[in-house]
């Protein structure tokens, strides 16, 4: 088996490969690097000039220098009695890698080797940080503000209810009285006199207003209540240096 000898393209260590191998990949023992092996160029072929026969000396003019032949050439140790396997190679692999970490990836249409975390579309690896832990009580204290404004939604519906249909008739001894005899909730406040103005709390354009505020606090409520709970449940990381 014919052998032949490529240098590495990132060390410059010669390896020898079979014939066979040419056009597919290997990897270099020294510095791990991967390439592919080329095809060897063709060297050109030089003629020897042929050597001219000496002349005859006037001493002996009947006799000839003849060429001396070639010496014996010793034979060529051939190619196969070498150490076999001794290539500088190791298994063809063909299998998708990290060009970060040099592991192997997931698949071939994996983008973020599961080893260094390289993400190779990006060409970006994630930092690493070292974060505290959290505990139980800190986890409930990031909760706390959010299970509070879950509860002031349905205390601020309940107390608008109280406001507008409960108190009036336990501050008013005459309320439902007048509510009968009027119908009409601003005329039974109108003829309520006496009492400094305190019956106006309860006019129609108070609890439509304390409705409108009320509302909107509901809804700043609730949305805060849904992200702390639900979306950002957990307290920020804080980084240990």
């Amino acid at each position: 088996m014919a052998t032949l000898t490529v240098n590495c393209p990132e060390c410059d260590k010669e390896i020898k490969a079979p014939e066979e191998a040419v056009g597919k990949k290997i990897r270099c023992k020294g510095c791990e690097h991967v390439f592919v092996i080329p095809k060897p160029k063709a060297k050109a072929k030089t003629k020897a000039a042929p050597e001219k026969p000496a002349k005859p000396t006037k001493a002996d003019p009947a006799r000839s220098v003849k060429p001396a032949k070639d010496a014996p050439k010793a034979p060529r140790k051939d190619d196969d009695d070498e150490d076999e396997g001794n290539y500088g190679l190791t298994e063809l692999d063909l299998a998708p890698r990290c060009p970060d970490c040099a592991n192997e990836m997931e698949s071939e249409e994996a983008t973020v080797c599961l080893h260094c975390g390289f993400n190779t579309k990006t060409r970006v690896k994630p930092h690493r940080r070292k974060v505290k832990h959290v505990t139980g009580g800190e986890q409930f204290m990031w909760l706390l503000p959010g299970i509070l404004a879950a509860l002031s939604v349905p205390l601020m519906i309940g107390y608008w209810f109280l406001h507008y249909l409960v108190f009036p008739p336990l501050i008013f001894d005459e309320w439902d009285k007048l509510m009968g005899e009027t119908g009409s909730r601003r005329e039974t406040i109108e003829k309520l006199t006496g009492y400094l103005c305190f019956e106006y709390l309860f006019h129609p354009a108070i609890g439509l207003g304390l409705a409108v505020l009320f509302g909107f606090l509901c809804f700043a409520a609730g949305r805060f209540a849904i992200i702390r709970l639900f979306i950002h449940n957990k307290p920020p990381e804080v980084e240990i240096k």
